[in-house]
C-alpha cells in the first residue's frame, strides 16, 4: 500500500516537475522570441516616423529574420541604383540650358534625393548594431533623415506649382517665378521643415536596439506627431501633386492654343526663337509632370499603410506578419522615389537624353564627326576635280 502511494506520490511528483519544466521552456522561447522580433521590429523607421512594437509567435518565428533581411538590405540596392543617377541629373541638366527655376528645381532635388538615400542607407545599417546609437546619433540621424525625406518630396510641390504657372500663365512665369525667388522658396520649405523637427533633439533617446522617443513625451509622439510627420511626409504631398497633375493636364490644351497663336502673329525670326523656348519648357514640363506622376503612385501605398498601423494593433500574429511585410514593401517604394527620378527623365525628357548622351559621349562623337566630315569634303573635291577633268578632254577647243 505504501509502494503503491510511493509510487503514485512520486508519479505525481515527476509529472509536476516535467510540467514547470515544460512550462518555463515554453516561456524561455516566447521570451527570447520576443527578444529577436523586438531586435527587427521595436525600430524607428527613418522614413515614415513610426515607432513598431510587435510581438512575436513561435509560428511565424521564420517570417522575421526574412523581413528583418529585406529591410536592412534593399535600401543598398536603391542606394546602388539612385546615387549615380542622381549625380548624372546634376551635370546633365547643369549642361542643358542657362540655370532657371525648372533646371533649380531638379538639380537641387537629386542633391537632396541623395543625401536621404545616404542617411536612411547608414541609419538601417546601424540598427542591426545593438548600442550602436548615442542619443546624439539617435537624434541627428532621425532629424535630418526625416527632414530630408520630406523635404525632397516638398520639392516636388514647389515644381508642380511652378509648372503650373508655366501652363498656365506662359508669359509671366518667368518674371514671377525667378531664379532667386526660387532659391529663396526652397531656402523657406527648408527652414519650416527643420523648425517642425526640432523637438527630435529633446523627444528622441536611443535604446538598445535603435532609437525611440521618450516616455514622457510618449502622448505628444503617439497622439499627435504621428499624424503631423505622416501629413507633412505622405498625405499633404500626394494630395497637393494629384491636384496640380490634374490642373497642368487641363491646361496644358489651353497654353499651346495661345503659343500658336501668338507664333502666328508674329515675325519669323520671333516665331523660330519662340517656337524653340516653347519647345524646351514643353519637355521639362513633361519630364517634371512624370516625376510628380510617379510620386503618387509609390507614395499612396505607404499612406494606406500608415493609416492601417494606426487603426489599432493586429489580432493575431498573422495579421501581426502582414502588417510587417506591407510596412517593408511600402517604405522601399517610398524610398525608391530618391532613385528613380533620372530614369524618369532620361525616358521621357528627349532634350535631356540627348544631353546626357551628348555629355558621356560627346567627344568620341564629336571627333567622328569631324572625321566623317574631312573624309566627306577630300571625296567631293575628288570628284569635282574628275568631273573638270572630263569636261577638258570632252572640249579640247576650250583650252
Amino acid at each position: 500500500m505504501s509502494i503503491k502511494i510511493g509510487d503514485g506520490f512520486r508519479s505525481r511528483w515527476d509529472d509536476g516537475i516535467m510540467d514547470l519544466v515544460s512550462k518555463m521552456e515554453s516561456f524561455n522561447m516566447n521570451d527570447s522570441l520576443q527578444q529577436h522580433g523586438n531586435a527587427w521590429n521595436h525600430t524607428y523607421n527613418m522614413t515614415s516616423g513610426i515607432v513598431a512594437s510587435d510581438v512575436g509567435n513561435t509560428e511565424y518565428s521564420n517570417s522575421l529574420p526574412v523581413i528583418g533581411s529585406i529591410e536592412r538590405y534593399y535600401i543598398l540596392f536603391i542606394l546602388i541604383l539612385g546615387f549615380p543617377g542622381n549625380l548624372a541629373s546634376i551635370v546633365t541638366i547643369l549642361k542643358m540650358s542657362r540655370l532657371k527655376s525648372s533646371t533649380f528645381y531638379i538639380a537641387a532635388l537629386s542633391v537632396v534625393d541623395n543625401v536621404a538615400l545616404i542617411l536612411k542607407t547608414i541609419f538601417m545599417e546601424l540598427l542591426h548594431h545593438p548600442n550602436a546609437f548615442s542619443v546624439a546619433g539617435c537624434r541627428f540621424m532621425c532629424f535630418f533623415g526625416l527632414v530630408t525625406a520630406a523635404f525632397s518630396n516638398w520639392i516636388l510641390v514647389a515644381v508642380a506649382t511652378e509648372r503650373f504657372m508655366a501652363v498656365r500663365f506662359p508669359l509671366k512665369v518667368a518674371s514671377i517665378w525667378t531664379l532667386r525667388r526660387t532659391v529663396f522658396l526652397v531656402c523657406v520649405i527648408f527652414s519650416c521643415l527643420c523648425v517642425l523637427h526640432l523637438h527630435i533633439f529633446w523627444t528622441m533617446v536611443n535604446s538598445v536596439n535603435g532609437c525611440d522617443y521618450s516616455a514622457d513625451y510618449r502622448d505628444f509622439t503617439t497622439e499627435y506627431w504621428y499624424w503631423i510627420s505622416a501629413s507633412v511626409y505622405a498625405f499633404i504631398p500626394c494630395t497637393v501633386l494629384i491636384m496640380f497633375n490634374f490642373l497642368i493636364v487641363y491646361s496644358i490644351q489651353q497654353s499651346s492654343k495661345v503659343r500658336r497663336h501668338l507664333a502666328m502673329n508674329s515675325g519669323s525670326s520671333k516665331k523660330a526663337q519662340r517656337s524653340g523656348s516653347g519647345s524646351h519648357d514643353n519637355h521639362i514640363t513633361i519630364m517634371l509632370v512624370t516625376v510628380t506622376i510617379m510620386f503618387v503612385i509609390l507614395t499612396i501605398p505607404r499612406c494606406v499603410v500608415m493609416l492601417v498601423i494606426k487603426a489599432g494593433p493586429p489580432q493575431s500574429p498573422q495579421e501581426h506578419v502582414q502588417r510587417r511585410v506591407l510596412d517593408v514593401l511600402t517604405s522601399m517604394f517610398a524610398d525608391s522615389n530618391h532613385a528613380v527620378n533620372f530614369y524618369l527623365y532620361f525616358f521621357a525628357g528627349r532634350q535631356f537624353r540627348y544631353q546626357f548622351l551628348k555629355t558621356m559621349f560627346g567627344h568620341r562623337r564629336d571627333s567622328n564627326n569631324s572625321i566623317t566630315t574631312n573624309r566627306s569634303t577630300l571625296a567631293a573635291r575628288e570628284e569635282e576635280m574628275i568631273v573638270m577633268t572630263r569636261d577638258r578632254d570632252c572640249h579640247p577647243n576650250h583650252l
